[in-house]
């Protein structure tokens, strides 16, 4: 099946949600991670982290995965992904769930096989040399 297609065919339920975390979420957590599960954007939520978290996952589309380190994390949340799109979203908030037909646009598009979005800067505050470079690779 090909992107496009894939993104064509689906419900707004669009996409597998990988969040990893360095640490056990925490109560702080406990919102964002709601508002993800709760997104009609995500058809299916993992929350991957060396420990559970004191509370409960929000709704039937979420799980949990335990594992140790961010490749072994994302390894395992990949391996129990079920949907053709899967967007690995850092724990804070950097992109909201409504972000996410956005970011998915250039692969319905046809322009992409992959995405990478990153957080914008901060007014007044420049861009470092060092992350201009490693954007340029990623366009590559």
């Amino acid at each position: 099946m090909s992107i496009e297609s894939a993104v064509s065919n689906l419900s707004p339920l669009a996409a597998s949600v990988v969040v990893p975390f360095d640490s056990a979420p925490t109560e702080d957590d406990r919102a964002f991670l709601a508002e993800l599960g709760q997104s009609e954007h995500v058809a299916q939520l993992i929350v991957a982290a060396p420990e559970r978290p004191s509370f409960d996952l929000p709704g039937d589309r979420a799980r949990f995965v335990q594992a140790e380190g961010r490749g072994a994390q994302l390894r395992e949340s990949l391996a129990q992904a079920d949907r053709d799109l899967v967007i690995v979203q850092d724990p804070q908030p950097g992109y909201s769930p409504l972000d996410y037909p956005k970011l998915l646009q250039p692969l319905e598009a046809g322009q992409a096989e992959a995405v990478y979005g990153m957080r914008t800067l901060p007014a007044g505050r420049s861009d470092s040399l060092a992350r201009r470079a490693a954007r340029g690779a990623l366009k590559v």
